[in-house]
């Protein structure tokens, strides 16, 4: 958390920022994704996490579940550029395609 000079001027009362690219998979949608899967049972942690995302999320679970040692699967569209099914894969995810 970082205070913000400029909007704070603006605004007159500090203004503080939480700079979310910083985060490990450059997303808010880490916490999300990541509060649920320390929470599973041993049963549901070896079957593993499915989603479908267009990115942020998909990598945001891929790598919540890689800290837990469990199989993630994010599906995705084909039109999904190249560069975030690559940045799925590299946080373990197996990446399917399904459809448009």
């Amino acid at each position: 958390i970082v205070l913000s000079a400029s909007l704070s001027e603006w605004l007159g009362v500090p203004v503080h920022l939480k700079l979310e690219p910083r985060q490990t998979t450059r997303s808010a949608k880490l916490r999300g994704a990541s509060n649920p899967v320390p929470s599973l049972d041993a049963e549901e942690k070896a079957r593993g996490v499915v989603a479908a995302s267009t990115g942020n999320h998909g990598r945001a679970l891929a790598h919540a579940a890689k800290l837990e040692g469990m199989r993630a699967v994010i599906c995705m569209s084909r039109l999904v550029p190249k560069n975030k099914l690559d940045e799925i894969r590299r946080h373990g995810a197996e990446v399917r395609i399904v459809g448009n």
